[in-house]
């Protein structure tokens, strides 16, 4: 049975409920100036070593460019703030939901259905025909529908194209 996802935009990560019981309460932080802010969007502390102007001010937080492991993340953007409502001979100030109690959900796009078959005696590789490009598959949640593992999910942590996937996460 294949999985279909609602149709729904997702806003990155949207704000559901906190688990002590608390309002939402959003705090103002002072924003790096020039910068463009989503809803949903995660936010960092600039490091000390950048600008002194931006040092300690809030920037988004970019996957591929930023590392969860350098970067103070502070939480997530309540509004959307644009770069030209942001300019750089100004202070703004933007709204970050910063409750570590806070539950989130985020929505998916582009999700695929795919059959595979496993290759291996201890099922950790598994041939995907339509799989075209290995790089953009790593790190992808994977739902098992059927066999010994329905209902579970896995990372997929490897992907080459001739071999299929393999080191399949918990």
């Amino acid at each position: 049975m294949s999985y279909t996802s609602p149709s729904r935009t997702t806003v990155g990560l949207e704000f559901s409920y906190n688990i002590f019981g608390f309002s939402a309460n959003p705090v103002p932080f002072e924003l790096v100036p020039n910068q463009a802010f989503k809803k949903g969007q995660l936010v960092c502390l600039g490091q000390p070593g950048q600008a002194a102007t931006n040092c300690l001010k809030l920037k988004p937080f970019v996957g591929g460019t930023d590392q969860i492991d350098e970067e103070i993340l502070v939480g997530v953007m309540a509004e959307s703030i644009a770069q030209a409502d942001n300019p750089s001979d100004e202070v703004t100030y933007g709204l970050v939901y910063c409750n570590p109690g806070n539950i989130y959900r985020v929505s998916f796009t582009n999700e695929e259905d795919i059959q595979g078959a496993s290759t291996q005696a201890d099922k950790t590789k598994m041939n995907l025909a339509s799989v075209t490009n290995a790089n953009n598959i790593r790190g992808t949640l994977m739902y098992i529908y059927e066999g010994p593992g329905a209902g579970h999910m896995k990372t997929i942590t490897a992907a080459t194209l001739m071999t299929g996937f393999s080191g399949l996460g918990r």
